[in-house]
């Protein structure tokens, strides 16, 4: 088959250029029809440029804040609400009381009143101390003192390096 001065072979398959929603065959002669797209499986499916068909973003607007696709947030105004993002559509739900105050920060859920620490930001070279309270982290920035020795070791849940154990090294 000649179309548009290109040559498709029998049996082949074609969109043209111009027409993405257009799929053509070639079976001694050329046979167009439209594509079928597949039934999307959210709410506010969107087109993207040069695409046929519509699909499910990746990100949900919610309350005036973006939330990347698989994000579990909760929202200022109802900390007992537990909410997600999949697919463009958000879905909230009321936690059972002991995740009603929780926090997650990173993946990880932190309990009411638990302490952990945030290495790394918002600088590589900071730390800081985390709590969960009511549902809100609050943070205060650590300042490690200088050792007095050269063999120092990091604990994985301390902000500060310590001296290794058995050697001298009193803080500065």
């Amino acid at each position: 088959c000649v179309v548009d001065g290109q040559w498709h072979e029998e049996g082949s398959l074609w969109v043209p250029e111009d027409q993405p929603c257009i799929s053509c065959t070639c079976d001694g002669r050329v046979s167009c029809t439209p594509v079928q797209c597949p039934q999307v499986q959210c709410q506010n499916p969107v087109s993207q440029a040069g695409e046929c068909c519509p699909v499910c973003p990746r990100t949900c607007h919610f309350h005036d804040q973006v939330y990347e696709n698989g994000a579990v947030f909760t929202i200022p105004t109802a900390q007992d609400k537990q909410c997600s993002c999949l697919d463009g559509v958000v879905s909230c739900h009321r936690m059972p009381l002991p995740l009603a105050h929780s926090c997650v920060h990173k993946d990880s859920v932190y309990t009411h009143q638990q302490t952990f620490t945030i290495r790394g930001w918002p600088t590589s070279n900071s730390c800081m101390v985390c709590t969960c309270w009511v549902g809100r982290i609050h943070c205060v920035d650590v300042f490690c003192p200088k050792l007095n020795c050269e063999d120092q070791v990091q604990d994985p849940e301390a902000c500060c390096p310590r001296c290794r154990e058995g050697r001298r090294g009193d803080n500065i």
